[in-house]
């Protein structure tokens, strides 16, 4: 009877381990199995198991199912550390191996020319990989023989395989797709969001959270409580529910939440095309990524969830344009348009013939000039100091304005009538900046 009891026992908490989808939502709207990836997640990174990690993560990969969940849990994968392959290795060696740590070592001082290899064999990733797969011994081999880095390419192509494979599940499915949670630790809830864009979103979706955590505490004394008393209890925890110190990390910290502000996939996708070496990719995203209006810009959690560097960006279109240039493929980068300082969309541009040609309505409508599209007839109205009108007449493009009507080359692409960028400007009495090094436009009202 006891063996049965047992039995029962042991089956019931391996349900719960692997179907945690079982379990309530923490909010209305949200996976279970989202939740319990994002707990395995923080959670699992201060562990020397990361390999159990990235097995747990993977099971749940395959027991969601719906698609979002899907993608969200396969990219959470990547986020998985692998610090022997990227981290700095003073930093590595402090963490891990501190008995290794040189005196020549340290932050600020310049990292060693080759990788020490005697670290390997405390990388919380792939020893406890090796020992699953039955090969540490085979590691320990080549370390006296001197071919561990043959053996250590061998397990950095099949994790950097399989983040590939994620990262490319995601961007079919939306390569604009975010994520942002908050983790409660003591009290086990997570809250997630796939869809906030803005600062405003996430501060909205935040004091949200924080109401529902409030109340989540609370509530079970609201009918024991007179109705002021309860508020001014609600009033006092909902300012101390962010602070609580009911949770102590791994080094001993007391905190009361992870959270993640707002990651854009984006972002990453841009970067890892950049060292792929496709720029033309790389570029797009990053700059689809800088023309967001009012991104959350703060609190990564590490370097696989920094933002862009704007500078970076330039040093890229000016070694791909020159690549192009020497091609005779300028037509292949699109200009990059600031308007008084801020940019514009990057989908809204295209090259042709080397000259760059922009979207006149989301143009005018970033300069907050009135327009009006009209699609069917092909006729664009702008009201500057005074109306001018775009039309085409019998198959050819023309201005009217004060000056008189004038032929344009323009096209319709996706809805939209696109004209020279340089022409647009000297119409609507525009300043334009224009670097020929980098495709990059600065437009300025005089």
């Amino acid at each position: 009877m006891k063996r049965i009891v047992l039995f029962i026992f042991l089956v019931s908490i391996l349900t719960r381990w692997v179907f945690p989808q079982q379990r309530e939502p923490s909010y209305p709207g949200q996976d279970p199995i989202v939740e319990e990836a994002i707990r395995t997640l923080v959670d699992g990174r201060p562990t020397k198991d990361l390999w159990s990690v990235w097995l747990k993560m993977k099971q749940l990969w395959e027991i969601a199912e719906n698609q979002e969940s899907k993608v969200i849990i396969g990219w959470l994968r990547t986020w998985i550390p692998h610090p022997f392959d990227n981290w700095p290795s003073w930093v590595f060696k402090r963490c891990f191996c501190p008995h290794l740590l040189s005196p020549e070592e340290g932050p600020g001082l310049p990292e060693p020319p080759e990788k020490d290899f005697r670290c390997f064999f405390y990388d919380p990733l792939y020893v406890p990989y090796l020992k699953a797969i039955g090969r540490y011994e085979e590691a320990l081999e080549r370390f006296r023989q001197g071919t561990l880095p043959i053996l250590y390419k061998e397990v950095y192509d099949y994790f950097e395989g399989e983040r590939s494979r994620l990262f490319e599940d995601a961007e079919k499915y939306d390569p604009d797709i975010t994520i942002t949670w908050l983790y409660s630790h003591f009290y086990g809830r997570v809250y997630y969001s796939t869809t906030i864009k803005t600062e405003k979103e996430y501060r909205v979706w935040l004091d949200n959270i924080l109401s529902h955590e409030t109340l989540a505490r609370v509530s079970h004394l609201k009918d024991k409580l007179s109705e002021k008393d309860f508020d001014e209890l609600y009033k006092k925890t909902r300012t101390q529910v962010y602070l609580l110190e009911d949770y102590k990390d791994y080094e001993g910290k007391p905190r009361a939440f992870s959270d993640q502000p707002t990651t854009y996939l984006i972002a990453l996708l841009s970067k890892r095309y950049y060292e792929k070496g496709d720029l033309a990719t790389a570029i797009y995203y990053a700059e689809w990524h800088l023309s967001r209006e009012d991104p959350v810009t703060w609190g990564y959690v590490d370097s696989t969830t920094e933002t862009i560097d704007l500078s970076a960006v330039k040093v890229w279109r000016t070694r791909y344009l020159k690549k192009l240039k020497a091609d005779g493929e300028v037509d292949k980068l699109y200009p990059f348009i600031y308007i008084e300082d801020k940019p514009l969309d990057p989908r809204k541009g295209f090259t042709k013939n080397g000259e760059p040609y922009v979207a006149v309505f989301p143009f005018c409508k970033a300069l907050n000039k009135p327009a009006e599209w009209i699609r069917k007839g092909n006729l664009l109205r702008i009201k500057n100091d005074s109306e001018i009108s775009i039309a085409n007449i019998k198959g050819r493009w023309k201005i009217y304005s004060d000056e008189g009507v004038k032929k344009i080359n323009a096209y319709l692409k996706e809805g939209e009538i696109y004209l020279p960028l340089k022409e647009l400007c000297q119409l609507l009495n525009l300043e334009l900046q224009w670097d020929e090094e980098t495709f990059i436009a600065r437009v300025f009202k005089k």
